[in-house]
């Protein structure tokens, strides 16, 4: 009997050395056995995309043109992989959003949570403390928001204590969680908070190391479906369109250049006296029409040098058209041996610059139309002399001809704007 207490004694001694041992020896936390993921990681969840191609065909036909311009994207491609979640996002940080009316079948997915992004708050694997100690973790909440947990004993020790708590309440508490045992459920947050998760395993043997337990935990969270008003209201946009229009083209048009010779009076041979009529078509589309008559070598030469390139009648007539100071002046009359005579037949208003050998005239649709527009009478008064005659009229029409252009119309149209309504 003796011998049997003395061993009995040997026992317990050597299982409190090999204890104390085990204290030394064990980190209480393997940190090579923690991986916390951190809160800001996401992982896409959207559990229920969107039908597009359920659509009636006059929206898919609408919502293909919309997509259009927004790169090689195939409709589900751009609404299922980022559009709703942008729609969403913007919508939170600004309180307003606008969509158009074909696109009304997005509203329950923009306030709904299943198409948000899950995120994941603690994914843990670890050892259970020792010592006494309780190791936790803590992780910012808001109000409404929605989370999952589950926790998993994977050895075949059991774990204590573990509970979550929000603020200074406790929301879930699970002692003695078995081996091999798995708990899970969800919590929803009563207020913008501290969410903290406490792991205890308080036990003399357990306190040293021994019979550990092995968690596995997971909590993710998914904020809380949107409140909103849609309503439809009408926007004032600026739509810029290819249209076709009626524009003028204004032709200058010398449509007279003669050049003749007067004799002298003495000269039985030629003719001393001219007369002739100014006559002027296309009167219905006519806007302006002028003359320049040089009667001597000298005052034809000027007229020429003024310009080599386009008629001086024409730009003459073109500042008329535009402007009182005109910067070419035609030359004037400088030879008193011949008479000139205009006999003005119309009810054209005559523009500012003339001289009694050149004008222009101005016409309206006010007057009455004549093709008729001036008698023209010159006569040489020389017995000794011929002169030489430059005669030129000019007429200014406008062409109507069609052409398309891009336009800025201003228009009314319906879009669907969103307000998110915020908790007070």
């Amino acid at each position: 009997m003796f011998k049997f207490k003395e061993l009995i004694k040997f026992i317990i001694g050597i299982s409190l050395i090999i204890l104390v041992s085990c204290d030394s020896l064990k980190n209480p936390l393997d940190s090579g056995n923690i991986n916390l993921l951190d809160s800001t990681e996401q992982l896409n969840s959207s559990s229920t995309p969107l039908d597009i191609m359920s659509l009636p065909k006059k929206t898919i036909s609408k919502l293909k043109s919309h997509v259009s311009s927004s790169g090689n994207y195939s409709l589900d491609e751009f609404y299922n992989t980022f559009y709703v979640d942008s729609l969403r996002t913007v919508l939170v940080e600004t309180g307003h959003l606008k969509i158009n009316t074909f696109e009304s079948f997005l509203i329950d997915y923009i306030k709904s949570n299943s198409l948000s992004d899950t995120t994941y708050m603690a994914n843990l694997y670890l050892n259970s403390p020792v010592k006494g100690e309780t190791v936790s973790f803590s992780y910012n909440v808001n109000k409404d928001d929605i989370l999952f947990y589950e926790i998993t004993n994977t050895k075949s020790n059991k774990l204590k204590k573990i509970e979550i708590i929000e603020g200074e309440t406790i929301r879930f508490l699970k002692n003695n969680l078995k081996k091999k045992e798995t708990v899970k459920g969800q919590l929803k947050i009563n207020t913008d908070n501290i969410l903290t998760l406490n792991i205890s395993n308080d036990n003399f043997i357990k306190n040293k190391g021994l019979f550990k337990s092995k968690l596995k935990i997971s909590i993710k969270k998914i904020a809380p479906s949107l409140t909103i008003k849609a309503e439809i209201k009408p926007d004032t946009i600026v739509e810029s369109k290819l249209v076709e229009s009626i524009v003028n083209d204004t032709i200058y048009s010398l449509i007279s250049n003669k050049n003749f010779s007067l004799g002298s009076q003495l000269d039985l041979t030629k003719e001393y006296f001219r007369s002739f009529d100014i006559n002027i078509k296309n009167d219905e589309d006519l806007i302006g029409w002028g003359y320049w008559i040089g009667l001597n070598k000298i005052d034809i030469a000027k007229y020429k040098e003024l310009s080599e390139e386009e008629s001086p009648l024409v730009i003459f007539s073109k500042n008329e058209l535009t402007r009182e100071d005109n910067n070419i002046e035609l030359p004037s009359n400088t030879n008193k041996d011949v008479d000139l005579i205009i006999k003005n037949e119309s009810l054209d208003m005559r523009s500012y610059n003339y001289a009694s050998n050149y004008a222009f005239y101005k016409t309206d649709n006010f007057t009455r139309k004549r093709i008729k527009k001036a008698e023209v009478f010159i006569k040489n008064n020389s017995t000794l002399y011929d002169y030489d005659v430059s005669y030129n009229v000019m007429a200014v029409i406008l062409k109507k001809r069609k052409k398309e252009i891009m336009k800025d119309i201003i228009a009314f149209k319906n879009y669907i704007h969103i307000t998110l309504i915020k908790d007070e």
